[in-house]
């Protein structure tokens, strides 16, 4: 692995950058333009789907640029079902049109797998559905949504279209948005790809493998934010004459921020790497999502504490931060589950 920095990443990152900067926090009708109009969803899209075919670490570029800014994770559910159509030889076209800005899609029911929530039985026609899942309360309304569905022995990706989903979702006991789904029947067209069979799941696509790399950036990208608001508040607030940053406490908690936001970058560009030079490896991209979300959580939390009573308030910009955290840090299961499907893995390779 070359661990020189791709120019070409690094050139899509000051796009990015340029594009992103003016979006207001937390508004998905405002940054889904802009992902279009920068063309970040063609950047790892194949070149069947009307994409650019540069591979998953440049989609590693677009997810942790969002997380670096809170904003709504609006790429890695597209991006996710762009490459579980394609991996299916899309012949409806269904992926170019995604790419081309049909609709964003988000994820549902990732945390259970490998045992999804939703059931699927056979009838005349394509499947039933039985169960009921979260989804993320700040999904817009213009958003399909993609979830594992279990059918007989096999994990199958399901897509809803915004339209299909309007009637089958509702405000859930916690206040947040739940797709109800029993007895709701879909069709072959609503099958998107496969996860595989198994525990953990085989993923003969690599479709997960790459979804989590992608999540894994993303959780990456909030808590390198969350560090730099935190060095530039320790950085200018004084006491005792000087910046509260010269203290141990906080100087050595921000630089152990530091080192472990850089291992885990690392971590991600391996998982990419192997993704687009080879066949993904899912023992690396379980790592990488179970060592970005432990990351994710640890930095997060040291950051709001550095910020003090201030971080929790809602004028404070680390209170996006700390939101964010809270909805997605789990939302692909609890790092300690992810470390033991990693360990899983690790005795069926060894």
């Amino acid at each position: 692995m070359d661990l020189t920095a791709d120019p070409l990443a690094e050139r899509l990152r000051r796009v990015l950058v340029s594009g992103l900067t003016p979006v207001a926090d937390d508004d998905p009708e405002q940054l889904w333009p802009v992902l279009l109009d920068y063309e970040a969803l063609a950047f790892e899209a194949p070149s069947s789907a009307g994409g650019y075919g540069l591979g998953v670490t440049t989609g590693v570029v677009v997810s942790r640029e969002l997380g670096c800014r809170a904003l709504p994770d609006l790429y890695t559910g597209t991006a996710m079902a762009v490459d579980a159509i394609s991996s299916s030889g899309d012949p409806r076209g269904m992926a170019a049109s995604l790419v081309g800005g049909k609709c964003p899609v988000v994820l549902a029911g990732m945390d259970a797998l490998p045992t999804p929530r939703l059931t699927a039985r056979p009838v005349a026609g394509g499947y039933e559905l039985a169960g009921k899942v979260p989804v993320d309360s700040t999904v817009p309304a213009m958003a399909g949504c993609c979830f594992p569905v279990a059918a007989d022995d096999s994990v199958l990706l399901v897509m809803l279209t915004p339209e299909a989903l309007a009637p089958v979702v509702s405000t859930g006991p916690t206040g947040l948005p739940m797709v109800q789904l029993d007895g709701v029947t879909i069709g072959d067209d609503e099958i998107v790809g496969s996860l595989g069979t198994g525990v953990p799941l085989s993923d003969p696509d690599g479709i997960l493998s790459r979804a989590r790399i992608r999540q894994a950036a993303y959780l990456l990208g909030l808590a390198a934010g969350a560090q730099a608001l935190a060095v530039g508040h320790a950085s200018g607030r004084r006491q005792f004459g000087r910046p509260v940053i010269e203290f141990q406490s906080i100087g050595f908690t921000l630089a152990r921020s530091a080192i472990d936001l850089r291992a885990v970058h690392l971590s991600i560009e391996r998982a990419a790497w192997l993704a687009d030079t080879g066949a993904p490896d899912p023992l690396a991209a379980v790592q990488a999502l179970a060592f970005s979300a432990e990351t994710a959580m640890t930095v997060i939390r040291a950051a709001t504490q550095i910020h003090g009573a201030a971080g929790l308030t809602r004028t404070s910009a680390m209170h996006r931060y700390y939101l964010a955290a809270r909805r997605h840090t789990t939302s692909w299961a609890s790092p300690a589950r992810l470390w033991c499907e990693a360990g899983a893995r690790r005795l069926t390779t060894t």
